[in-house]
């Protein structure tokens, strides 16, 4: 019998120091709620990978804008404005783009704003590209993510106004010149203010997962 348990003991002390192994070795994923999976690894960098949701919009529309020099996917009913203006840092200081409208199907019944969406930005004279200066709230946090090859700037701001949220998150690619940025954009109401069934609650997973399919999407090719 104490040959029995010297050997289980030993057996545990293997599958303990496996598994400690393997933990200190690999990434650890979390969920965020900017839609990524960031995975941080023993140095204490991060790298991220989308989320992922069966809801996704399929990608089956190319696009290109010429003036700025990139190439993107949208999903077949999503609205194009290039006469976008970003207007929020005040007079004189607008930020010119394209701007891709979610449809109105994706809010019908739901809290989300039918204005809701995403859009490519550029900034000019920058000393250096980062999603900061794209964003109406001072002093926002900056961190850098990287996805497979591609590394981001990403900062992060919420606005509110009678009973509704305004939520931008901006994902900057630092060393293109002019600073080119994807922002998204998501306004809704908040569901507390809605008599009880009126409406249902977005799909936040769902909206995250085709931004970020359609961020991943675009090329520069400048």
């Amino acid at each position: 019998m104490k040959t029995s348990a010297a050997i289980w003991s030993a057996i545990a002390v293997v599958l303990v120091a496996g598994g400690a192994w393997y933990v200190f070795n690999h990434p650890v994923s979390v969920q965020t709620s900017g839609g990524l999976n960031i995975a941080w690894n023993q140095s204490g960098t991060s790298t991220s990978a989308p989320a992922s949701s069966s809801a996704q919009a399929s990608l089956t529309r190319p696009y290109s804008n010429t003036p700025m020099k990139v190439l993107l996917q949208l999903p077949d009913d999503y609205t194009i404005d290039e006469s976008y203006r970003y207007q929020e840092l005040g007079p004189g200081k607008d930020i010119l783009g394209a701007n891709f409208i979610i449809p109105a199907a994706v809010a019908d019944g739901t809290n989300l704003g039918t204005d809701s969406s995403l859009s490519i930005e550029q900034l000019p004279k920058l000393k250096e590209c980062t999603a900061a200066p794209f964003l109406w709230q001072d002093g926002v946090a900056v961190r850098t993510i990287v996805e497979g090859s591609t590394t981001y700037s990403v900062a992060a701001a919420t606005g509110a106004a009678a009973g509704s949220r305004y939520e931008e998150t901006v994902y900057a690619l630092p060393g293109t010149n002019p600073c080119i940025a994807v922002r998204y954009f998501i306004h809704y109401g908040v569901i507390e203010n809605y008599p009880a069934g009126a409406v249902r609650e977005f799909d936040r997973a769902a909206l995250l997962a085709t931004f970020d399919a359609i961020r991943h999407s675009l090329k520069v090719v400048q």
